[in-house]
C-alpha cells in the first residue's frame, strides 16, 4: 500500500513515527496497525513481530507497555526508512541498497 492511501489515522502514525523530537506517547496498537496497513505482520515465538513490507522484512520486539519506548520507536523508524516508507511531512526514505541519501557525507 502507498503511503498515500492510509487512512488518516493511520497517517497521523506514520507522521509520529518520523516526528522530532521522538514522541513519548505513541500507542503499540497504532504502530502495529500502521505496519499490518502497510504490509504484513506475523507473530513470531518469543512475543516479536515479524513485518513485511516493500520486500524488507524486520523484527520488531511486542512492547511490555501501552505506549513505545523511544528505543522501540527508533527501531520502528529505521525499519520504516528500509523499506522507503516516508513521512507525508517530508521525511526522505533511506536510499535503496544501504546507499547513504543524496548529499550525505562518505
Amino acid at each position: 500500500m502507498a503511503t498515500s492511501e492510509l487512512s488518516h489515522s493511520d497517517q497521523r502514525t506514520l507522521d509520529a513515527v518520523f516526528a522530532h523530537p521522538i514522541p513519548l506517547n505513541l500507542p503499540w496498537r497504532d504502530v502495529v496497525h500502521l505496519l499490518e496497513a502497510l504490509g504484513r505482520v506475523e507473530e513470531t515465538h518469543g512475543g516479536k513481530l515479524r513485518a513485511t513490507i516493500n520486500g524488507q522484512t524486520g523484527f520488531v520486539h511486542r512492547s511490555r507497555h501501552k505506549d513505545l519506548t523511544r528505543e522501540e520507536l527508533v527501531t520502528v523508524r529505521h525499519f520504516l526508512e528500509r523499506a522507503g516508507v516516508a513521512s507525508a511531512r517530508g521525511t526522505a526514505p533511506a536510499a535503496p541498497s544501504g546507499e547513504p541519501p543524496p548529499g550525505a557525507k562518505r
